[in-house]
């Protein structure tokens, strides 16, 4: 189990400190699969504040 990250750690560094630990112990094909599913979350996550910023602008 990776260390607890300090309480004034960005949300953007815990995610990648998790993903240095899955490399650690993760075979190739798990890490590519964990790789893909925090691409998806930022990709989403991107898209939602993009729709969010556009629709502030237009009002």
């Amino acid at each position: 189990m990776p260390p607890k990250p300090p309480p004034y750690t960005s949300e953007d560094e815990i995610r990648l400190e998790r993903l240095r630990a899955q490399r650690r112990r993760y075979t190739f094909v798990r890490l590519l699969k964990a790789n893909l599913r925090e691409m998806a979350i930022l990709g989403r996550e991107a898209r939602i504040s993009l729709t969010d910023a556009c629709a502030a602008a237009a009002e």
